[in-house]
């Protein structure tokens, strides 16, 4: 009897655990949505975001510094997925590889609530999600 209450307390406890991790992940990940996105409506210019790019700001030491890959390289977000930057004149595309599918509604609404006038992909029922989001 020991055993088992022993047992399905290491379980709730490692579940407890998983929980905080992803919510932490998810409020991260938002935090660092809203940096990139000041970061490239920080450096907009005459010809728009034309000439936003992420190498431009991974030099200019403007990305969070909690993201790996914030001063050159790749970048990568809270979950460990690839982040890039597609920019035109009139807007800009942030994209999300391997966002996972549990967190995806979460970050994406809270995205949403946010900036409303957004267009953000749908998340995906299952596996990963390559979440874009592109503002103007």
């Amino acid at each position: 009897m020991y055993l088992g209450l022993a047992v399905a307390l290491v379980v709730l406890y490692y579940g407890w655990q998983s929980l905080g991790d992803r919510q932490n992940n998810q409020q991260i990940f938002v935090s660092d949505f809203g940096s990139l996105t000041l970061a490239a409506k920080n450096n907009r210019s005459v010809d728009g975001y034309a000439s936003v790019t992420l190498a431009k700001l991974q030099s200019s030491r403007q990305l969070p510094s909690n993201m790996a890959g914030n001063a050159g390289g790749t970048l990568t977000h809270a979950y460990g997925g690839t982040v890039t930057l597609v920019t035109t004149q009139s807007n800009f595309t942030w994209t999300f590889a391997g966002v996972p599918a549990e967190d995806c509604p979460v970050v994406r609404n809270k995205i949403e609530m946010y900036n409303p006038n957004a267009t953000i992909t749908a998340c995906a029922a299952s596996g990963a999600t390559s979440l874009a989001v592109t503002q103007n």
